[in-house]
């Protein structure tokens, strides 16, 4: 009967473990689950630090252009503002990729 006793509070005992590894197990499923989803909203904000650096990069050549153009309003005298307003230098838009200019070139060719 004591041998009975000591196997019966032995099996609670492993039952009462099972119960907690089980819940054990659920939390890091969850904190797995969370940290996928933390991963997926962290890859988001890389992606959208790039873009950001990307318009911030090309941002400071559109001032250096707009204001290399507003440098030709220096060299008109105050005559010529009054006969009519001088515009700035008119700003020229060069092709930096070779693809897309040879893209551009047979886009007008299909178009004639």
């Amino acid at each position: 009967m004591q041998r009975s006793r000591q196997l019966q509070e032995r099996i609670e005992h492993k039952r009462a473990e099972l119960q907690h590894l089980t819940q054990i197990r659920d939390y890091t499923e969850t904190v797995t689950n969370q940290l996928g989803e933390l991963q997926e909203q962290l890859d988001q904000v890389v992606d959208g630090t790039e873009s950001v650096a990307l318009v911030l990069s090309v941002w400071q050549t559109v001032v250096r252009s707009i204001s290399l153009a507003s440098i030709g309003l220096q060299k008109y005298s105050q005559q010529d503002f009054e006969n009519g307003k001088p515009l700035p230098e008119s700003l020229i838009r060069l092709v930096l990729d070779p693809n897309q200019y040879e893209q551009s070139e047979v886009d007008e060719e299909s178009e004639q």
